[in-house]
């Protein structure tokens, strides 16, 4: 009896062993649950794969999405293309006309850069005819600066006609100062406008300066033809500047008569070509020259013998000196004199019978009283009798004498004591008496 319940036992046993054996099939392992955690290409799989599965039946059931982000990531996890652009929210409005997309800006001109900032005047019309070449707006600009106009507008069909203030220095070097003093744009042009100051000799130094003589009228065309025959007949490369002044200063002299009835007698022009000026044409003359020359030299205004006057001052070696041509040019017209009673001399000598209210430079060196009368200086009677013959014997048509003017008697009796002819009377020149006789 014990032994058939055990040996119903055993099969019992064995029956139950078979049945599991049948159950999970040879090989088979236990699935471990699915970690959220998991970060490996073949778990990541695995999570896709555990959201479908077959049923019994063969049918697919779709299976919850695992909404948990991996904590971490290895290389295995592909990365964003970043050759891709990335999306700018900026690009997802929705355009609008009012909006501007900026666009990379070329390189302007610098008339373009003025205009770009220009008073925007588009919905008005300009009652005046635009210039509609650069050459017409050169020429325009040119012959307002020739009328003396001192603040006036430019106005073209395109900006590209027009210039900034630095181009029109460049093209138009007689000016002495140039601003553009504001742009407009117009339904009908662009307008421009500047403010100069002109330069005495604007037309003539223009040429002299740029080459360029296609501005130039008939007359100034004939000075500015004599200006460089005269500085290649009386200027050479080894004078100093001194001497330079004072070979312009002597032509000057010698080749002007003082008349106000000449034809240009207010312009260099009539120094240069008709050989008749005033004051002002003597002045503007001397400036020219020295413009050419290279020499700084300015204009001062004011009045001597009690009528308006002008005349210059130059610079030599870091100094100022005053220089007054017309003064030094004896009336009436004396042919091959030349006085330097104002020559080089200091703002005190001058203002002995000149006045002016304003001066861009101070003149108070004395160094160069003398330099015009060199071979001309005794310091005795001996001296100044020597100095005289020497002259004399040279055939010269007037003889210069300079000698203390403390040291001596009056004119008359040095002329006596020379036995010479007429005489003009002396001038000083600082400690020094200056006479001129005739030979």
């Amino acid at each position: 009896m014990k032994e058939t319940c055990f040996r119903l036992l055993a099969a019992a046993a064995m029956l139950l062993f078979f049945c599991t054996a049948c159950r999970t099939g040879p090989g088979s392992e236990s699935r471990p649950p699915v970690s959220s955690s998991s970060s490996s290409q073949g778990s990541s799989q695995n999570e896709v794969s555990s959201q479908t599965g077959e049923t019994s039946s063969g049918s697919v059931e779709k299976q919850p999405e695992v909404s948990a982000a991996p904590e971490s990531s290895d290389s295995s996890v592909e990365e964003p293309d970043s050759s891709e652009p990335e999306t700018s929210s900026s690009w997802e409005e929705p355009f609008s006309p009012s909006s501007e997309i900026s666009e990379p800006e070329g390189e302007l001109s610098p008339i373009e850069e003025i205009v770009k900032h220009a008073e925007d005047k588009r919905d008005l019309q300009l009652s005046q005819t635009p210039q509609t070449s650069e050459r017409e707006a050169n020429r325009y600009f040119y012959q307002m600066v020739v009328d003396q106009y001192v603040d006036f507008g430019v106005f073209v069909s395109s900006p590209e006609y027009a210039h900034t203030a630095e181009e029109y220095a460049q093209l138009f070097p007689g000016l002495d100062s140039i601003k553009m003093t504001h742009a407009v744009v117009y339904s009908n042009g662009y307008y421009f406008r500047y403010k100069i100051t002109r330069n005495a000799n604007f037309a003539l130094k223009t040429a002299l300066l740029s080459g360029n003589t296609e501005y130039l009228t008939e007359k100034e065309q004939a000075a500015y033809r004599n200006l460089n025959t005269i500085l290649n007949t009386h200027i050479t490369d080894e004078m100093s500047a001194a001497d330079q002044v004072r070979a312009i200063h002597d032509y000057i002299v010698l080749n002007t008569a003082y008349d106000l009835e000449s034809e240009s007698p207010y312009d260099a022009t009539g120094v240069l070509v008709d050989g008749k000026a005033v004051c002002d044409g003597y002045s503007k003359a001397f400036l020219l020259f020295m413009d050419a020359l290279h020499i700084p030299c300015v204009r001062i205004t004011g009045t001597a013998g009690g009528v308006n006057h002008a005349w210059n001052a130059v610079q030599l070696g870091g100094n100022w000196y005053q220089v007054d041509a017309t003064w030094d040019d004896p009336t009436p017209d004396t042919p091959g004199l030349v006085s330097y009673a104002y020559f080089l001399i200091t703002d005190e000598m001058m203002a002995q019978d000149h006045t002016w209210t304003y001066s861009p430079v101070k003149c108070t060196d004395d160094s160069l009283l003398l330099y015009p009368y060199e071979g001309c200086v005794a310091t005795t009677l001996d001296g100044l009798q020597a100095i005289y013959q020497a002259q004399k014997d040279a055939e010269q048509s007037f003889i210069t004498l300079v000698y203390p003017t403390r040291s001596f008697g009056s004119d008359e009796n040095i002329v006596l004591y020379l036995g010479a002819s007429s005489y003009y009377p002396s001038f000083q020149r600082g400690e020094w008496s200056v006479l001129v006789i005739r030979g």
